[in-house]
């Protein structure tokens, strides 16, 4: 059975799910492109995570610190292994003592993270819990109660982990702790996509795409708005056209702050004067990528576009991706890397923006950018698998 995504709303959210081929797409996917591979990816090694996040929408993405890989299911496994593939622990947060209260049907409904710092591992679920567990051994070092679901990965900096849920809440957190240390409420529109943007923590702000369309910029002392600027606007009579989230999550580069939404603009903001430097046509929610003086954005046709950053022109855009539901880009030296919903991963040319090499995965598909290291490029597919290939 082939299968293809479309769009629903559902409670007043935008959701991913998966149909079968029988049930008609939002949009047809372009077919997969045929790719004559100069060289081939070599795979380094595979393993286990649980049953992955099945068809749910889930931000869950690997990440690598201290030579060691962690990743989660959404049903609640967590797992650290080595830069050569040897499982160091796991951890199943519902086996936890009083974790079972709250679970949902058995599952932990992990949803937001991994992030490892202070030597810890930092994820996020569902179930409005951030659970915090050792980054060495994987016990747990606290659990808090969040005020609402936690779909995008915890930001550190500054002191503070700053947390953002699904139902609006901006809350700083203690990573040491766990302690709640401020917690705003951030109005929201009737509709908004599912996800929410991971923020940003930089010189004694929090910065964050929201679901009205703005990039807001808070205290890390206290949460107070510093101030605000709208990028997104709704627009339209159908309520995709009114979408206005920014659920990418904004890039900052010295001063320069770049940001894009879900049915608005792609901007770049300079902090300093909060002016627009530039601003171009261009909709997505998945994150961006900045490398050198390129800005690479997997917009929400699934089109791979490459800006220049300093002027917002455009190098060159890989269409053969359509609606094929690519993931956000990872940059590999000279190469970008997307996957998709059918499990293809693509190395394309920074410099042309042709296909390079192409390996099937499967998995059930590609939903999060590869994670890439000074040697391996890791991957995590929807069913569970955790597979590392060298960097070409």
């Amino acid at each position: 059975m082939v299968k293809v995504f479309r769009l629903l709303f559902a409670s007043g959210l935008l959701m991913l799910v998966v149909a079968c081929s029988s049930d008609k797409p939002v949009h047809k996917p372009a077919p997969t492109p045929e790719v004559v591979n100069k060289f081939e990816p070599q795979q380094v090694w595979s393993a286990s995570i649980g049953d992955g996040v099945g068809n749910y929408y889930s931000q869950l993405q690997p990440t690598v610190a201290n030579s060691t890989v962690y990743a989660a299911s959404r049903g609640g496994e967590v797992k650290a292994f080595s830069l050569k593939g040897k499982q160091l622990w796991d951890t199943d947060v519902t086996e936890l003592k009083g974790h079972k209260q709250y679970t949902v049907d058995g599952s932990a409904r992990l949803s937001g993270g991994i992030l490892a710092a202070f030597d810890m591992v930092f994820v996020g679920s569902e179930n409005a819990q951030l659970f915090a567990l050792d980054a060495k051994t994987g016990k747990l070092k606290w659990r808090t109660a969040m005020p609402g679901e936690v779909v995008a990965s915890p930001s550190v900096g500054e002191g503070i982990l700053a947390v953002v849920t699904n139902n609006g809440h901006l809350v700083a957190v203690d990573p040491q702790s766990g302690n709640i240390l401020w917690n705003i409420t951030l109005d929201l529109p009737s509709l908004t996509l599912r996800g929410k943007a991971v923020p940003v923590i930089s010189n004694g702000v929090v910065i964050l795409g929201r679901s009205n369309g703005s990039v807001s910029v808070f205290s890390v002392k206290n949460g107070q708005q510093v101030f605000s600027t709208r990028i997104g606007q709704s627009n339209g009579s159908t309520q995709l056209e009114q979408l206005a989230d920014v659920d990418s999550q904004p890039l900052l580069l010295d001063n320069e702050l770049f940001a894009i939404s879900y049915n608005g603009s792609l901007v770049a903001l300079n902090l300093q004067n909060g002016r627009t430097s530039w601003k171009r046509s261009y909709a997505a929610y998945r994150d961006m990528a900045i490398a050198g003086s390129e800005l690479l954005i997997s917009d929400r046709s699934s089109h791979l576009v490459d800006l220049d950053r300093f002027s917002g022109s455009e190098n060159w855009q890989q269409t053969q991706l359509s609606y094929r539901n690519i993931t956000a880009p990872a940059v590999v030296g000279n190469y970008v890397l997307v996957g998709d919903s059918e499990g293809y991963l693509y190395w394309i040319s920074r410099d042309t923006g042709k296909f390079v090499a192409k390996v099937d995965i499967g998995g059930d598909g590609l939903y999060v950018a590869p994670v890439v290291t000074d040697k391996l490029i890791i991957i995590q597919t929807r069913d569970g698998k955790l597979i590392a290939y060298k960097r070409a």
